[in-house]
């Protein structure tokens, strides 16, 4: 791959930048790409298959930090998951003409 495989293309100012797959199926991201996403050597990425075109999404370095604090804010969860199924019970039982 040469370095210009992911200039963007002059006669189109406004393209996206495009890269060149490889013979061992390996592509070049382009470097305001890569300094955008903060992708870095050893960084993960998610190829996400849409059906007529890929997805392709940096991965965080660590996935868990999303969740730091989550839990956090007073909302008890397994009570609103107790609440919802007694819910759907009572709902089912309404459908079948049984109480549960």
């Amino acid at each position: 791959m040469s370095p210009d495989d992911h200039k963007s293309d002059p006669q189109h100012p406004n393209s996206p930048p495009t890269t060149t797959v490889s013979s061992r199926y390996q592509t070049v991201i382009p470097s305001e790409i890569r300094g955008k996403f903060l992708v870095r050597e050893g960084s993960r990425i998610a190829w996400i298959d849409k059906g007529s075109s890929i997805e392709i999404v940096p991965l965080p370095d660590k996935p868990w930090k999303a969740f730091r604090g989550a839990g956090k804010g007073g909302t008890d969860y397994l009570e609103a998951l107790r609440a919802y199924r007694q819910k759907e019970r009572e709902e089912e039982a309404k459908d079948d003409g049984n109480p549960k």
